[in-house]
């Protein structure tokens, strides 16, 4: 691969990681605890905990696909045949 993709690759690897950090100290700050995450057929489910209650969200790919994309501005290129 080239080595200016793999340089892409790892700058979007970064920012991703900033903004997953970014989360979970906004959720801290707000007292909220994701006690559990897993990827599903359908989406990501997330069980968490906020003051003292327990609750689930589940997000589904296509709605998290969305929101990475206007985040990120980021278009995957198309497959080559």
């Amino acid at each position: 691969m080239s080595e200016l993709y793999l340089r892409d690759f790892g700058a979007l690897d970064d920012t991703m990681r900033e903004q997953l950090f970014s989360i979970r100290e906004e959720l801290r700050l707000r007292g909220i605890r994701m006690l559990k995450h897993q990827r599903t057929e359908g989406g990501v489910r997330v069980q968490y905990q906020c003051r003292g209650y327990q609750g689930e969200l589940v997000v589904a790919w296509d709605d998290m696909q969305q929101e990475l994309s206007s985040l990120f501005s980021f278009s995957p290129a198309p497959p080559q045949t």
